[in-house]
């Protein structure tokens, strides 16, 4: 039965269900019962689906790469005006997102560290200034972990020597010598 009027319509279904609730419940447990052969033993848990996804991706790596590949070419435009509209939406959700994907850190600890170094550059001490560009985070290349705020230029000073303290110790020696 449909009624055009959607409050009486709630009220009628939950007088129904009130009224036939034993009914419906001893339905539900023999449909189930009945049913749990074909929906398998994923339906026993979320957990059994999730798992069963992960299984899936792992053994279909490649194909699932390609097809997402193919699939953001086709529809470039579309995901860019997406992600920039959900950016728009949640600038802060979205920071806070990348900040934990890339380096594994939440706002509060970045912003800990800044006060930490008194919003300064670690290495050479500049001041970051409001308004213009922020310290970048530092972070080891081969484990990931978060080592504190600098400026850009001792950041791109620190990736050009690929993180190596001797390549740098001899830069500072070189230094030393010529001047």
């Amino acid at each position: 039965m449909s009624y055009v009027d959607k409050e009486r319509e709630r009220q009628y279904q939950k007088a129904y269900r009130a009224e036939h609730r034993a009914e419906l419940l001893a339905y539900k447990k023999t449909y189930n019962a009945e049913h749990a052969v074909e929906r398998g033993d994923y339906a026993k848990s979320y957990g059994g689906i999730k798992e069963a996804g992960k299984r899936y991706r792992a053994k279909h790596a490649e194909k699932i790469r390609v097809a997402k590949k193919k699939y953001e070419a086709q529809n470039a435009d579309r995901l860019r005006q997406y992600r920039a509209g959900r950016y728009a939406k949640n600038p802060h959700k979205t920071f806070a997102h990348a900040l934990k994907r890339r380096y594994g850190i939440t706002p509060d600890q970045r912003l800990a560290m800044m006060e930490k170094q008194n919003h300064c550059c670690a290495i050479c001490g500049k001041a970051s200034l409001a308004g213009k560009r922020a310290l970048s985070i530092d972070h080891c290349h081969k484990t990931g972990k978060f080592r504190g705020m600098l400026c850009i230029k001792c950041n791109t000073m620190i990736g050009m020597a690929k993180d190596s303290p001797r390549v740098l110790i001899a830069a500072s020696r070189y230094l030393e010598e010529v001047t």
